[in-house]
C-alpha cells in the first residue's frame, strides 16, 4: 500500500534531488500595488516572494534550461489578459525543462493562491506543489515530470491535474467542483517504419524510450468530489494507486454518473469522512527524514571480475560467480593472505544466481530500495561492492578496484551524505558486510566523522564469528556458494584456507563468553587420525579451538586438497590477525549518535559445532544443530550488540512468502524489506512499528532449546530426494547450464523449515543429510535415485535436543537405472510421534529403472549381496539383450554369485566402485547407447573388484 510521504498527518517535506543548482535568492521589483511578471523566457533560478504581492501575469511565462521557480509561502498570482492580446488568450506558467517549487504553508494568508490563469504547465522537469489553491483555468498539467502535491487545493478547472508519462504522488489534496479532476493519459511510445521517418534513425521516437522516470500516480488521503464529468480516469497501462481517499460519499467511488472513476483504478479501501485540509506545519521530526543509504553487501554477495589478454585485445571475465574451478583457482591467495592475482576487481552485487537461476539473492531487495527512492522516501541508495576475500581493515580503509577506476568507502559515505536530505547516511549491512560496518564505524569515530551516519541495520550478521566456518575452513563442509549451491567442496576449501575474511568469521574470543556448547567435539576422549587425546573431548575455548584449528599439537596428518573427508591445518598467521580485528570490534561502543537495529534469523537448522567419531576405522564428522540460527550464523552472535533486535521466523517466513528464505537471502524476504522501509521512512521509535507476522521483539528464547527434527541420510552412490504432501521438493536439481561439469552441486530447500547438508566420507564419496520438520503431522515422500553401482544406506532418524531418540536404516543394491520409493510420517504437535519402524513404510526398489517394483526392502535386514547380483544380471540382460558380451558378463556374474554363497566375498557389502565423475542418475525410459554403455562399464568394473 501507498504510504504516507508527508509526516505528521498531512505535512510534507521537501523533495531533495528536484532542484538541479542551489537557489538564487534576489529581489524582484515590487511595484506598490502589484508585479507584473515579464514574458521572457527565464533561464536562471527566480524566487517569488510575498513582498511581491499581486504577481499579475499578462503572458506566458516559460521557465527553460534547468532553472528553478520558487514561489514562497503567501504568493498571490493572478492572470490578467494583456491589452493587445487575443480575446480568448489566457497566460499560463510554463516549466519546460526546469523545476517548480511552490512552498506554502498551513492555512490562510501563508498558503500560495494562483487564479484564473491558463494553467501550470511542468514538461521533462519536476515540481513540488505544497499548501497552494488553484483556481479556474486549465488546472495543472504534467509531461515527462515528476511531481509531488501535498494539501492544495484545485477546483473550479476545466481539468484539474492532466499527467502524461509523470510520476506524481498527491496527499492530503482536494480535487473538487471541476469539470474533470485527474485525467492520467496514455503512456505508449510509438514507433514507426523506417522508410516513413527517413530521417528519425529508421526507428521514430522510440529514441525517447529511455524515460527519466517510470509512470505511475498515486493519490491518498485527499478528497475528490463534486467533479462534473469524471473524477479520475485513468487512460494509462498502468493502475492508478487511488486507495484512502474520500469520494463524495461513505459509498465510495462511482463507475456512472457525476464524479465517477474510469480505466484501472485500485480505489478500495477508501475513507468514510472527509478528510481535514491540515495546515502542514514541518516538524523537527519531518525535517529529519530521510537519510540516503549505504548497502554493504555479505561474503561472496559481490561479483569479482578480471581483464584478461588470451590471444588478442582484452577480455573481462566474470571470476564469481564461477562457471568452473578455472574461474575460482585465479581467486586463490598466498599464505599471507594476498590475492595471486592481482587484477581482481569488484562488480556489482548479485541480484540472481548466474544471472537468473534458481532463487534471488538481492533482486527483490534492491528494487525495494529503487522504491523507497521512487516515492520520496529517501534522495538516493547505493552499494558498495567490495572484494570480500580482503581483510576487513583493507576493505575499509583502502580503495576498492574497479573496472575503469578505484573507490573509497569512506569517500563513498562522505558523497551520499553531502547528498543527503539530512546530511546523515544510512548503513544497511548483509552478513560479512556488518564486520565491514562496525569497522567503518569505528573508523568515522577515530576521525571524529561519525555523525555522517544515523542509522545501522544489521542483517544477520556474524558479529562474533559462527561455528559454521569451522566446518567450512577444516573440510569445504556447506560452502553455499550462493544460495542453492554447493560449491565443489575441495575447491571451496582451498580458496578459503589463506582468505583473511574467512577467519574472522570464525567464533572469537567474545563468542565463548556468549555461547556455551562446543564449537568442535569428539565422540570419545580419543579419535585416532583427528584427536589422539591431545586436544579436549568438548572445545570451549578461543584458545583450544585456535590451537585444534591450527593443530598445534600436531594430532592428524597432512591431508591432500581433493580429500574434503580430512581435515586441513589452518593458516596461523591468518588466525591471529583475524584475533587482533575481533579485540578492536567486539568491546567497540557505537555512538550514542547512531540509531542501531539487528534483524536475526531463527528457526532454521544451523550448525552449532562440527562432531568427528570413528566409523569402521575411517574418521567420519557431521555437525551438530540448534534452531537458534538462519542456516549459517547462529542468533546470539547476530544480535550481539546490535541495538534494537528483532527476530525473524524463518521457517513461518518461508512458509508465508511460498519461498525458502535462508541466511544467503535473508533480506529478499518480505518482512525483512518491510521493516526496514518502517525504521528507515519513520522516526526511529519502536512504538511506531507494526511487525510482521514472522517478527517478534527481542531475541529468540534460548532456555527453550528444542531442536528435534526427522533427518532422512544416505550414502553413496545415491542423490536423495524428500516431498511433502503439497509436492514441496528438497534435494538436488540440475545445476544452471554452462557449470563445469562436477563443480557445484545444485540443490533447493522448498519444504518449509527443510535444510539440505552434504558430508564428505572419503575421496570421491559424500553423505546427504536432509532435516525436516518433525512437528506437523506431514507425510513425507522420499526418492533415491542410484548414480553408480554398488549399495547404498538409507537412515532415518528422530532427533530432539541434540541426541538420537530412534532410528531405523534400509541397506539396498542400486545402478544408475535405481529408484527406491517409501514414506515418513512426521510426528504432530502436542503429541507422541509415532514409532518410526511402524510409521515407515518397506522401500519399493525398482532396481532397472522400467517403473515396476523388482524387491521390498525392509528396515533393518542385512544387506543382500545375492539380490544384488540377481537384479545386476537382470539389468545386464535388459542392457545387452542376448548377445555374447551380454553372456560373458552373466557367466562372470554367476561365478561371482556363486563365491558369494560359499562365504568367501565377506566384503561384499563394503564395497562401491568409485567413479571418478558423479554421473547422476539415468531415467530408463531417456537411456542413450551411450547411457548403456556407461553402465555396463561400471559394472564390468565392479565384477573385477572380486576377480
Amino acid at each position: 500500500m501507498f504510504k504516507p510521504i508527508f509526516r505528521s498527518k498531512y505535512m510534507f517535506i521537501g523533495f531533495a534531488g528536484f532542484a538541479t543548482a542551489i537557489l538564487l535568492f534576489f529581489a524582484v521589483e515590487t511595484v506598490y500595488a502589484e508585479t507584473i511578471v515579464p514574458s521572457d523566457f527565464i533561464s536562471v533560478d527566480t524566487v517569488w516572494e510575498k513582498s511581491g504581492n499581486p504577481y499579475v501575469i499578462e503572458n506566458d511565462v516559460n521557465i527553460v534550461d534547468g532553472a528553478t521557480l520558487t514561489i514562497k509561502a503567501g504568493v498571490n498570482i493572478i492572470g490578467r489578459y494583456a491589452e493587445d492580446s487575443e480575446p480568448e488568450f489566457r497566460p499560463g506558467i510554463y516549466i519546460n525543462g526546469g523545476h517548480l517549487r511552490i512552498e506554502g504553508k498551513g492555512l490562510g494568508d501563508n498558503r500560495v493562491k494562483i487564479n484564473a490563469i491558463r494553467s501550470v504547465s511542468v514538461k521533462n522537469g519536476s515540481a513540488f506543489i505544497g499548501n497552494a489553491d488553484i483556481r479556474g483555468g486549465n488546472g495543472v498539467l504534467f509531461e515527462n515530470a515528476r511531481v509531488i502535491i501535498a494539501t492544495t487545493t484545485i477546483g473550479e478547472t476545466a481539468q484539474a491535474i492532466s499527467s502524461k508519462k509523470s510520476e506524481v504522488y498527491v496527499e492530503g489534496s482536494r480535487i473538487e467542483e471541476n469539470t474533470n479532476g485527474i485525467v492520467v493519459k496514455a503512456d505508449q511510445v510509438f514507433q514507426f517504419r523506417a522508410d516513413q521517418l527517413p530521417n528519425t534513425g529508421g526507428i521514430g521516437n522510440a529514441l525517447e524510450m529511455e524515460l527519466p522516470i517510470v509512470p505511475s500516480f498515486h493519490i491518498q488521503d485527499s478528497s475528490l468530489a463534486n467533479n462534473q464529468g469524471m473524477s479520475l480516469n485513468n487512460q494509462a497501462s498502468f493502475s492508478t494507486d487511488a486507495r484512502d481517499n474520500w469520494w463524495g460519499s461513505p459509498g465510495g467511488p462511482q463507475r456512472s454518473g457525476p464524479n465517477r472513476i474510469g480505466g484501472s483504478v485500485e480505489s478500495g479501501p477508501w475513507l468514510l469522512v472527509e478528510p481535514p485540509l491540515d495546515p502542514g506545519v514541518e516538524t523537527e521530526e519531518v525535517k529529519q527524514c530521510c537519510s540516503s543509504i549505504l548497502f554493504i553487501p555479505g561474503f561472496e554477495g559481490t561479483r569479482l571480475y578480471i581483464k584478461e589478454k588470451p590471444n588478442f585485445g582484452t577480455t573481462t571475465n566474470r571470476l564469481w560467480e564461477p562457471f568452473g574451478n578455472g574461474d575460482v583457482e585465479k581467486l586463490y591467495l598466498d599464505s599471507n593472505g594476498s590475492s595471486t592475482n592481482p587484477g581482481i576487481f569488484a562488480g556489482d552485487p548479485i541480484g540472481w544466481a548466474y544471472g537468473y537461476w534458481n532463487e534471488d539473492i538481492y533482486d527483490s531487495f534492491l528494487k525495494s530500495l529503487d522504491s523507497l527512492k521512487g516515492e520520496n522516501k529517501i534522495a538516493e541508495w547505493k552499494v558498495f561492492g567490495y572484494d570480500w576475500r580482503k581483510p576487513i581493515a583493507e576493505v575499509v580503509a583502502g580503495r576498492q578496484l574497479k573496472e575503469n577506476s578505484s573507490e573509497s568507502l569512506i569517500e563513498t559515505v562522505e558523497d551520499l551524505a553531502s547528498r543527503s536530505k539530512t546530511g546523515k547516511v544510512t548503513l544497511i549491512a548483509h552478513s560479512n558486510g556488518g564486520l565491514v560496518t562496525k569497522y567503518l564505524v569505528k573508523t568515522l569515530v577515530d576521525m571524529g566523522k561519525e555523525s555522517l551516519i544515523d542509522t545501522v541495520i544489521s542483517v544477520a550478521v556474524p558479529y562474533l564469528g559462527t561455528p559454521a566456518t569451522v566446518l567450512g575452513l577444516l573440510h569445504g563442509y556447506d560452502q553455499a556458494l550462493l544460495k542453492g549451491f554447493l560449491l565443489n567442496e575441495a575447491t571451496a576449501r582451498t580458496m578459503g584456507k589463506n582468505m583473511p575474511s574467512v577467519y574472522s568469521l570464525l567464533p572469537s574470543r567474545e563468542y565463548f563468553s556468549h555461547v556455551f556448547s562446543p564449537t568442535i567435539a569428539f565422540a570419545s576422549t580419543s579419535v585416532p587420525g583427528i584427536n589422539p587425546g591431545k586436544y579436549p573431548q568438548e572445545i570451549k575455548t578461543f584458545e583450544d579451538q585456535t590451537s585444534f584449528l591450527a593443530d598445534l599439537k600436531n594430532g592428524r596428518a597432512t591431508t591432500s586438497d581433493a580429500d574434503v573427508s580430512r581435515a586441513i591445518k589452518g593458516n596461523q598467521l591468518l588466525m591471529a590477525a583475524a584475533d587482533v580485528l575481533h579485540g578492536m570490534l567486539d568491546p567497540f561502543s557505537w555512538p550514542a549518535t547512531i540509531a542501531r537495529w539487528g534483524i536475526i534469523g531463527w528457526n532454521a537448522a544451523t550448525s552449532k559445532g562440527i562432531v568427528y567419531k570413528n566409523d569402521k576405522d575411517n574418521v567420519v564428522y557431521s555437525a551438530s544443530k540448534t534452531d537458534f540460527g538462519d542456516g549459517t550464523v547462529v542468533a546470539p552472535s547476530a544480535s550481539y550488540n546490535a541495538g534494537e533486535t528483532v527476530a525473524l521466523d524463518l521457517k513461518t517466513e518461508s512458509e508465508i512468502d511460498k519461498n525458502e528464505i535462508t541466511h544467503a537471502n535473508i533480506l529478499e524476504a518480505s518482512s525483512t524489506q518491510v521493516l526496514i522501509k518502517e525504521v528507515v521512512t519513520n522516526p526511529v521509535n519502536k512504538s511506531s512499528i507494526q511487525l510482521p507476522p514472522a517478527m517478534s521483539w527481542g531475541e529468540p528464547d534460548y532456555s527453550k532449546e528444542t531442536f528435534s527434527s526427522l533427518i532422512v541420510s544416505t550414502h553413496s552412490p545415491v542423490e536423495l530426494h524428500i516431498y511433502d504432501s503439497e509436492g514441496r521438493h528438497t534435494g538436488t536439481i540440475a545445476p544452471p547450464p554452462g557449470v563445469e561439469e562436477g563443480f557445484i552441486t545444485a540443490y533447493e530447500n522448498k519444504i518449509p523449515g527443510s535444510s539440505f547438508d552434504r558430508f564428505a566420507e572419503g575421496e570421491g564419496e559424500y553423505a546427504t543429510y536432509v532435516y525436516l520438520p518433525d512437528d506437523t503431522g506431514q507425510k513425507y515422500s522420499v526418492s533415491i535415485s542410484g548414480t553408480g553401482v554398488g549399495s547404498a544406506t538409507l537412515r532415518v532418524e528422530r532427533m530432539k535436543d541434540g541426541g538420537a531418540v530412534e532410528s531405523i536404516e534400509y541397506s539396498l543394491p542400486v545402478t544408475p537405472l535405481t529408484v527406491a520409493t517409501t514414506t515418513v510420517t512426521s510426528a504432530t504437535t502436542g503429541t507422541t510421534p509415532a514409532n518410526l519402524a511402524s510409521s515407515t513404510l518397506p522401500i519399493q526398489l525398482d532396481f532397472d529403472g522400467n517403473g515396476s517394483v523388482d524387491t521390498t526392502v525392509h528396515a533393518g535386514t542385512e544387506f543382500d549381496p545375492i539380490l544384488q547380483m540377481e537384479l545386476i544380471r537382470k539389468t545386464v540382460t535388459t542392457l545387452l539383450g542376448n548377445i555374447e558380451r551380454s553372456q560373458q558378463l552373466d557367466k562372470r556374474l554367476v561365478r561371482l554369485e556363486d563365491l558369494i554363497k560359499k562365504g568367501k566375498l565377506p566384503k561384499v557389502k563394503k564395497v562401491a566402485v568409485k567413479i571418478e565423475n558423479k554421473i547422476g542418475h539415468i531415467k530408463a525410459k531417456k537411456l542413450t547407447d551411450q547411457d548403456k554403455e556407461l553402465i555396463i562399464h561400471m559394472i564390468e568394473a565392479m565384477v573385477a573388484e572380486f576377480e
